[in-house]
């Protein structure tokens, strides 16, 4: 979309509408390509619907104005040299739309049924009964279409019309054609701006011919600037593939034929024109004459021979260039091969080949006959597990995709123009589409790698603006269409799609992030954390800038992700996080000081375990292990001796027991030893579990401090108390020996 339309529509997403024409057009071509009911349809149907139901977040409905080659929307022209956008227009025209518009509630039935439709040729329509009925028998309430009315076109025989001409009854075309005016599709004289991309040369030959009979034409004056407008406006990019240039230019077969088919007058004048602009025109010259009949050519050669026409002498010189090339070089083939089809033959080959008007007998009629047989048969020979390992290797090999992409590289990297890349762009675009909807990352990562690569190169045509592959695959829609994908095609794709992944990089941090605060499956959140960890520097800022989250466990897990990145400049900047208010993120950046700064560490853990809030030195205690601080020894033991026992009391000392055991200081033993012998009469059966609690903790000390301890509550404690004594002195001793 140009610059001019993305400033008058503020209010949409302007992506999101190139993104809908691309997906529609797509959707169109797979009608065509895919027999009816085919995933790939309803696939690409549903791609249409998603991004309308967002577009009609803006509006009501979604139409288009339809030009030959051109879309309107609005009132302004999208890109118009957009090779999607031109394609899906000039297949609109060829049908006879002038506007397409699309409702709320449309369905994917509907849309299919739309496009069904559309491959009726104009004319099979209009006998049928045109548009409107045909909406209406199929069903089709969400999409209007309004064709071309042909009888609100007239002709006049005056050169120019005035305001006494004008009839108000036909304002809307008049206003129709003040739009072409501004837009610089027709002059205020009425004339056209811009070349027809296709005419019968016969039908106008015929034409002037006729005029000239009855009229008797003689205005030669006016046909130099017709045909200097037609060859410059014509250029010379080529009519092959669709945009790709080649060596004739588009529009020089037909001059050549239209003047062969005047009649000799007119054919002389005409030839005299041409002659005359292209003496002005050199570099065209030999595009447009090598592109004439050799009838022509020789027919011209004689009228000056004969002093019937006075030719430049560079022109004259190139005619004979191309009488001696034309008379005597053989025929020519780029076809490769031992033996040649008659004509015969190649048509029907063609024509089995290019059979678009009935793509549901995609397969010859004797490769059909021969599945028929193989699916009749009785018995039917099924392939070993190992052949069919190599036979799934050889097809996945013979991609047809991925050897279109290789061959467009291949093109591009022996020095494409920039008209022939901004198509082959495309068409990458629509390779990494496919890839993406068949789970081919594989192949999606290489293309990214290669275009990458290419863009690198110093002699690239490319530009900023201009560049649409990675505008595309990095956008925030391809992304999350591929992050989808993991849910479509399972396990076995993950390892392929973590590496496209780490491939494109900083684009998907964000999304990344959403879904890791989103999903509710472990082993996909930790899929999610693994990716962003090994994207290292390409998702720091995305995740740096996510650290004010309000939602406490999507920051712990970004606290960690950058922890394993062990980079000392980057653990610095979690060090304010300090005073989040969530215990557990707290905990995070505690660990982190530990191991970075740890005096820092020991004050605050020591102060937490001060605090009088119990919650506090509950989290404290749980990370006090990490220290080797007497001091904050002597703290928790203070806790043991002190502390409250009510619920909350209880749940802190059974804590601190378990951090005591981990440090495995044997100072400690005599303590608990004091502890296990005393008693407290306020909390008897709180008092008793933490006695319990302190014997089971006594596995974990030295064995030369706590064995002694261990032996004598085994023979003289209580039946619960002699159990667990016994069973830690067991443990202790094994994991001496």
């Amino acid at each position: 979309m140009n610059q001019s339309t993305i400033q008058h529509l503020p209010d949409l997403d302007t992506r999101m509408l190139s993104n809908f024409v691309y997906e529609i057009n797509i959707a169109r071509r797979h009608m065509t390509t895919y027999p009816d009911g085919h995933p790939m349809i309803d696939m690409s149907t549903d791609k249409v619907l998603a991004l309308l139901d967002r577009l009609f977040e803006f509006r009501p409905g979604i139409g288009f104005g339809v030009a030959r080659d051109a879309l309107m929307f609005e009132g302004e022209w999208l890109d118009r040299k957009n090779p999607v956008y031109r394609d899906f227009a000039s297949f609109l025209f060829s049908r006879g739309i002038a506007a397409i518009h699309f409702m709320r509630h449309a369905d994917r039935d509907e849309l299919i049924r739309m496009n069904q439709l559309l491959r009726s040729e104009r004319a099979e329509i209009h006998q049928i009964g045109g548009y409107p009925a045909l909406l209406d028998a199929q069903r089709i309430s969400h999409v209007k279409i309004i064709p071309v009315d042909y009888r609100s076109f007239t002709t006049v025989e005056e050169e120019r019309i005035t305001r006494d001409d004008y009839d108000g009854e036909r304002e809307p075309l008049w206003e129709n054609f003040l739009l072409g005016i501004m837009e610089g599709i027709l002059d205020p004289e009425g004339s056209s701006q811009y070349m027809p991309t296709d005419f019968d040369p016969r039908l106008v030959a015929g034409i002037l011919n006729r005029k000239a009979e009855g009229h008797g034409m003689t205005g030669k004056e006016n046909y130099d600037a017709v045909i200097s407008s037609f060859i410059s406006q014509r250029g010379t990019s080529g009519s092959g593939l669709r945009g790709v240039p080649q060596h004739k230019g588009p529009g020089s077969e037909e001059l050549g034929e239209l003047i062969s088919e005047l009649n000799p007058e007119l054919r002389r004048q005409f030839l005299n024109s041409t002659f005359r602009t292209l003496d002005t025109q050199q570099t065209k010259a030999e595009s447009v004459l090598g592109a004439f009949p050799e009838e022509l050519i020789v027919d011209s050669l004689n009228q000056v021979n004969q002093q019937m026409m006075q030719v430049p002498s560079s022109i004259l010189n190139l005619l004979g260039k191309l009488s001696k090339h034309q008379a005597g070089a053989p025929p020519r083939s780029n076809i490769q091969g031992k033996s040649s089809l008659d004509s015969l033959e190649a048509g029907q080959r063609m024509r089995l080949i290019f059979r678009e008007e009935d793509p549901g007998k995609f397969i010859p009629e004797a490769y059909q006959n021969a599945l028929n047989t193989i699916v009749s048969s009785e018995q039917v020979t099924l392939l070993k597990d190992e052949e069919m390992v190599a036979l799934r290797a050889i097809l996945e090999s013979q991609s047809v995709e991925r050897q279109t992409s290789a061959i467009a590289f291949e093109i591009m990297t022996a020095g494409a123009e920039s008209d022939l890349e901004s198509i082959l762009q495309h068409n990458l675009v629509d390779l990494a589409r496919f890839f993406l909807e068949t789970g081919d990352f594989v192949a999606l990562a290489d293309l990214h790698q290669r275009w990458v690569d290419y863009l690198d190169r110093d002699e690239v045509a490319a530009f900023f603006l201009a560049e649409v592959v990675l505008q595309t695959l990095h956008s925030r829609e391809f992304v999350v269409e591929t992050l989808d994908a993991l849910e479509r095609f399972g396990n076995d794709k993950q390892e392929e799609v973590r590496k496209y992944i780490l491939a494109v990089g900083a684009p998907f941090a964000d999304e990344l992030i959403d879904r890791l605060a989103a999903n509710e499956s472990m082993t996909v959140r930790r899929y999610y954390m693994d990716c962003l960890k090994d994207m290292g520097a390409n998702a720091h800022e995305a995740i740096l800038e996510r650290l004010e989250d309000e939602r406490w466990y999507l920051v712990r897990n970004l606290i960690i992700i950058l922890a394993q990145q062990q980079d000392t400049n980057l653990i610095k900047k979690l060090y304010p996080l300090i005073d989040y208010p969530h215990p557990r993120v707290h905990q995070e950046i505690l660990k982190l000081m530990f191991a970075y700064i740890p005096p820092r560490a020991e004050r605050l853990i020591l102060e937490e375990l001060q605090s009088p809030n119990i919650s506090t030195q509950l989290y404290a205690a749980q990370l006090a292990d990490r220290s080797q601080n007497k001091t904050v020894q002597r703290q928790l033991m203070k806790i043991l001796r002190d502390g409250a026992l009510n619920e909350e009391g209880l749940e802190l000392k059974i804590q601190v027991l378990k951090t005591l055991a981990k440090i495995g200081d044997a100072g400690v033993v005599p303590f608990l030893e004091g502890l296990i012998n005393s008693g407290n009469l306020l909390h008897p059966r709180s008092f008793r579990r933490l006695k319990l609690e302190a014997i089971k903790s006594l596995g974990f000390y030295p064995a030369k401090s706590a064995s002694p301890l261990l032996e004598t509550l085994a023979k003289t404690g209580g039946s619960e108390i002699s159990t667990i004594a016994a069973e830690q002195l067991r443990l202790l001793r094994r994991r001496a020996q």
